[in-house]
C-alpha cells in the first residue's frame, strides 16, 4: 500500500490518497498519523481518495473499523468524511462500511462519491456555518 495525506488548515480539510491493496490496519494507522499531526484541528473534514486502491475487507474487519471510528469521534468532533471511489470500481466494501457506520454513529458523517470534485463540494458546503476550534 502507498498513501499520503495533506492538511489544509485554511480550509480545515484533510486529503488522503491511497494506492494498492489496503488493509483495515493500514487505514487505521494512517488516520492515527493524521490525528497526531500538529496541523490537524478538531472538526476538520476529510476526503479519502481510493481511486487507485483496492479494499476487500471482511465484515469482521468492517466492524473493527466502525468501532475504531466510534472511538476517535471524540477526537475528531463533528465532521464529514467523503470516500472517493470512481464509477465502475468495486465499492461494496465502502458501501457496507457506510451503512454500518451510519446505523450506529452521528458525530462523523460519511458519504461515498465517484469523483473528488463532488466530495469536496459536500465536505465544504457548510464550512461557513462551522465555528473554528
Amino acid at each position: 500500500m502507498s498513501h499520503h495525506y495533506q492538511i489544509d488548515t485554511e480550509r480545515r480539510l484533510v486529503n488522503i490518497q491511497y494506492q494498492g491493496a489496503i488493509t483495515v490496519d493500514e487505514v487505521m494507522t494512517q488516520i492515527r498519523k493524521v490525528l497526531d499531526d500538529p496541523a490537524y484541528q478538531r472538526e476538520m473534514d476529510a476526503i479519502a481518495d481510493f481511486s487507485q486502491a483496492t479494499l476487500l475487507w471482511t465484515l469482521a474487519e468492517l466492524d473493527r473499523f466502525r468501532v475504531f471510528v466510534s472511538k476517535i469521534k471524540y477526537i475528531t468532533g463533528p465532521s464529514r468524511w467523503a470516500a472517493v471511489f470512481p464509477k465502475g470500481k468495486d465499492t461494496s466494501t465502502a458501501r457496507m462500511f457506510i451503512a454500518l457506520h451510519n446505523a450506529f454513529e452521528g458525530t462523523i458523517k460519511v458519504k461515498l462519491f465517484d469523483c473528488e470534485a463532488d466530495a469536496l463540494k459536500w465536505v465544504t458546503e457548510d464550512t461557513v456555518n462551522k465555528d473554528p476550534k
